[in-house]
């Protein structure tokens, strides 16, 4: 699904607007565990308010993270999309603005898939 940021995203020396955003998959998350795990952080560190890393920084990198796998700008390298780099140069109001282009997408695939038939339907 293709959306634009409010405030745009500044890479090298431009401002980047327009975005995809795309499902979460398998491959995507174990990237974003993978990813979590590499910045020393874990899931745990979102709940267990007793760790020192329960930060309100550290829980936004573990979900910018995932969100890294889930969205995508023309002109931007996939590489160089890193949480560090989104919480440093992503808006707080784009940041909202992704998670609901991100809800909207999983709702629409959620109403579509209601109703199609099942594969297995009929057997």
């Amino acid at each position: 699904m293709k959306s634009k940021l409010l405030l745009g995203l500044n890479y090298q020396g431009n401002t980047y607007y327009a975005f995809r955003a795309n499902l979460l998959t398998v491959a995507g998350e174990c990237r974003a565990l993978e990813t979590i795990e590499e910045m020393g952080l874990s899931l745990d560190d979102l709940t267990n308010e007793q760790s020192d890393k329960h930060t309100k920084q550290n829980i936004a990198l573990i979900d910018l993270a995932f969100i890294c796998q889930q969205v995508s700008f023309e002109g931007i390298p996939s590489s160089d999309l890193t949480p560090q780099y989104l919480l440093e140069h992503l808006a707080s109001t784009d940041y909202a603005l992704i998670n609901e282009v991100l809800d909207e997408l999983r709702k629409k695939r959620i109403v579509a898939g209601n109703g199609e038939p099942h594969i297995n339907q009929g057997e």
